[in-house]
């Protein structure tokens, strides 16, 4: 088992913004993810999807998950024969809104299987 941890940085400006893990930037299957805001995002939102070689959706892993606060996490955790492994060519996809209007930082942490 080991660990990855990635930032998606968020302007100011009100939109959506993707951060999206590539089968290149993972070695093994996904048991647990964890998600991190260093500040409220009030009303924001986000959703985590699996995405397939041709672009569209294989499984919605988390859907209009709002504010998380500041400082603690929000963890989805993927057991035994639930973990995700990636094909080639597969991505994970965190598409997160945002309506605060404020400047902040979403980490993403995963737990990996070693295959």
């Amino acid at each position: 088992m080991h660990y990855e941890g990635f930032t998606l940085s968020i302007p100011r400006e009100n939109g959506t913004y993707t951060l999206t893990i590539n089968k290149n930037d993972i070695v093994g299957s996904v048991s647990k993810f964890v998600i991190v805001a260093d500040k409220y995002g009030n009303g924001d939102f986000f959703k985590l999807k699996h995405v397939g070689v041709g672009g569209g959706e294989k499984k919605i892993l988390a859907n209009n998950i709002y504010s998380i606060p500041r400082d603690l996490f929000w963890d989805l955790l993927f057991e035994g024969v639930d973990a995700i492994t990636l094909e080639t060519g597969e991505k994970i996809k965190l598409v997160y809104t945002h309506v605060s209007g404020i400047e902040m930082n979403i980490f993403v942490y995963l737990t990996l299987i070693d295959s």
